[in-house]
């Protein structure tokens, strides 16, 4: 059988593949390549949204068409470009490596190919052009890349400069058509389609051969009478599906809806007034703090993966060293974020459906386009913290971690250590082997690299790389765009507290973190966190959200960031499936999702408090305190210190668990654990050290009592 060969683009680079110092393309962030005037970008999107659109409607039965690229990730369950004579472990049982120590170096190959089949495409495109232009137009297609979104970065509004920085879309998104340069032979117009939301063919997830079909999903399951709306009648993938009152609403499923303004929603904190006046800071947890947090983690498996040490619920997960939150964690809450949370399903004919996007439905993520460029900014994350880290002794894994046990998959064996020569199936190299986690730790070989990221800028007077002077610039960088705790903490310490004179307000100075120059160090700045600890099939594997309120819990379904009463902080987004719904038949499914469900493996996040509770208290901003707790409870916060803070989150702390069909019942989530965690931070007045996290301690008195809320016992610190 022949295989697809995997190489990364390699058109114009030299051949020392295994040299990290070599000159490679990079990927660039979406809107800037979108909005670059260069020539030689012009000429890379007019081959690039022509050749998406070619590469959605190539034929699904095609071994290199989207329909069965994007299967790979889930449905339709079945092998891609394998031998089918081989053994296998389980042969309709998918590819999945969620929630295992594969899940990182998994999806780099996997994006690596889907790069590779767009290049290609874009190559043919080329042809289409008049002869005297192709020269031009290819040696333009050398140095493109796949772009990648970074939805932890703030941007200014494309449609407003005056206004600040914020989280957003990639703007190409709500865009019905883009301009681009088009060949005569096509009709001048300004787009070739480029609708970056619904872009798959007509075909789409329908197909008459049942061999490569999505499953039609309509059983209610064991655990909850909501059945999910069926995706093998879409026609185009869905973001926040707003839907009517009429009974024909799934209509607009079938075709297809993108609320992309819901995305940016979830994104972006409140702008929240009192008396008026628009209060400074943030009432919520920061995706660009949550990023730079993660790229921090020192330990490879505590960095690549959110499932906890321990393989059971009776397993204490105290050898995690106190880190709950990953990289893995970060990519679900994102894929929430794009797809929309399910929440309130809607009633018709007596049967309760659940709405929710492609995205956060895992077996059918891969088909949203915007899939690629969340999993390009992904794989940028871990690029990023395989620079930070080389060098460090915990920054790879052997298979002796009890995470590296592997639940299976299509080809790999159950209860398998995971080890980094192990083949990433089904992913070939030029030489018919299968790529290996050890493979991919460079992308230098593969053909591409990222912004920051240049290996070959940094050498020393040998000509080798120095990768001290690499870190710290990379540390700035990152200081500059992400460390939005480090900020913080400057700015709690140059402005006034309440009722000081003498120094600035934090509404006078406002800096940025591209301008905030501090002058000393702040050693030991009090960190406040809430750890998570869950069972992603707690519900039989519909996902659910937990969400974190400082304040009153809203009244109104679903639970927004930008509800006026500001007091959502953040939210952990399970990013599961129910294992025995998953397949084309009976038999079929994620048997890692099977696998670790059945031995219930816990998984893990993180919501960061600190920001959020220094504009609290910064700004004295009133509260209303648990009902049980409302006599003497503190409604304000007084300080920053552990004595002020432990018990105004005493009164102040709540959680809510929703799922398709609103608030989850306490008693269905018995594995479910809510803490308070205390630490210390670092920040440095050098911007070329990166802060330090440590010394976290469980605020037990916060959570102890309260339903899911952690105790001592509990030994997760």
């Amino acid at each position: 059988m022949s295989h697809y060969a995997i190489t990364g683009i390699q058109e114009g680079l030299d051949g020392k593949d295994t040299d990290i110092l070599r000159k490679v393309p990079l990927r660039m962030e979406l809107d800037e390549w979108c909005s670059s005037t260069d020539v030689v970008h012009k000429n890379q999107r007019a081959l690039f949204f022509q050749a998406f659109n070619d590469f959605c409607r190539t034929d699904p039965t095609e071994k290199l068409s989207y329909f069965q690229i994007a299967g790979i990730h889930g449905q339709p369950f079945v092998p891609w470009d394998e031998d089918h004579t081989a053994k296998v472990e389980n042969s309709k049982s998918g590819y999945c490596t969620h929630n295992s120590i594969l899940f990182t170096t998994w999806h780099r190959p996997y994006m690596l190919l889907f790069e590779q089949v767009l290049y290609e495409m874009m190559d043919k495109v080329v042809d289409t052009f008049p002869e005297d232009e192709r020269a031009t137009l290819r040696e333009a297609l050398k140095s493109w890349r796949f772009p990648y979104w970074d939805w932890a970065a703030k941007k200014p509004d494309p449609n407003d400069h005056s206004k600040p920085a914020n989280y957003n879309v990639p703007v190409v998104l709500p865009y019905k058509g883009v301009e681009i340069k088009v060949p005569p032979t096509h009709e001048s117009r300004p787009s070739q389609r480029a609708r970056s939301g619904q872009t798959l063919p007509p075909w789409s997830l329908v197909s008459v051969d049942t061999r490569i079909s999505v499953s039609q999903i309509t059983e209610s399951f064991a655990n909850d009478p909501a059945p999910l709306f069926q995706l093998n009648v879409c026609k185009a993938t869905t973001r926040y599906a707003e839907l009517g009152s009429d009974k024909n609403f799934d209509q607009r499923w079938i075709d297809g809806q993108q609320e992309n303004k819901a995305v940016v929603d979830a994104l972006r904190s409140l702008d929240y007034e009192v008396d008026g006046n628009q209060v400074p800071g943030s009432l919520r947890a920061s995706p660009s703090d949550a990023f730079y947090r993660v790229v921090t983690i020192p330990k490879f498996e505590d960095f690549a993966t959110k499932r906890l040490p321990g393989r059971t619920a009776d397993d204490k997960p105290s050898s995690k060293e106190d880190v709950y939150a990953s990289a893995e964690n970060l990519h679900d809450w994102v894929h929430g974020v794009c797809g929309g949370a399910p929440v309130n399903g809607k009633t018709v004919d007596g049967k309760v459906l659940s709405i929710r996007g492609h995205m956060s439905w895992v077996p059918a993520a891969a088909f949203d386009p915007i899939f690629w460029i969340h999993h390009c900014n992904v794989d940028r994350m871990v690029a990023i913290w395989e620079v930070l880290h080389s060098g460090n002794a915990d920054n790879w894994f052997d298979g002796s971690d009890i995470r590296d046990k592997d639940s299976g998959n299509w080809a790999i064996k159950k209860n398998q250590p995971d080890k980094p020569s192990d083949p990433l199936r089904p992913f070939h190299k030029k030489d018919g082997d299968y790529w290996t986690s050890n493979d991919v730790r460079e992308t230098a070989p593969l053909g591409y690299t990222y912004p920051e990221l240049e290996k070959w800028k940094y050498v020393d007077g040998q000509g080798h790389y120095d990768v001290a002077a690499h870190k710290a610039a990379l540390n700035k960088y990152l200081h500059k765009v992400h460390n939005v705790s480090a900020n913080a903490a400057f700015l709690a310490r140059q402005t006034a507290d309440p009722g000081e004179e003498g120094k600035p307000s934090l509404s006078d100075l406002q800096l940025t973190m591209t301008n905030l120059m501090p002058k000393e160090d702040i050693i030991g700045f009090d960190d406040y966190v809430v750890d998570i600890i869950y069972n992603r099939f707690a519900l039989g594997g519909l996902p659910y959200t937990i969400n974190i309120f400082v304040g009153k819990v809203p009244d109104q379904l679903p639970y927004a960031f930008n509800d006026p009463e500001g007091s959502l902080v953040g939210q952990v987004y399970t990013f599961s499936s129910p294992a025995d719904q998953l397949g084309t038949d009976a038999e079929a499914g994620c048997i890692n999702c099977r696998s670790q469900e059945a031995a219930q493996v816990l998984s893990s996040g993180t919501v960061v408090l600190t920001n959020a509770l220094i504009t609290r208290w910064k700004n004295q901003l009133k509260h209303t305190p648990r009902q049980k707790m409302s006599g003497s409870a503190p409604d304000v916060l007084a300080s920053m210190r552990p004595e002020d803070v432990i018990p105004f989150l005493q009164a102040n702390l709540r959680w809510r668990v929703t799922s398709v069909n609103g608030v989850v019942p306490r008693e269905e989530l018995n594995e479910l654990r809510v803490s308070v965690a205390m630490g210390k931070a670092d920040h440095y007045a050098d911007r070329t050290k990166p802060s330090r996290y440590y010394d976290y301690q469980g605020a037990y008195e916060v959570t102890r009592g309260r339903p899911q809320g952690a105790s001592p016992d509990d030994h997760l610190y």
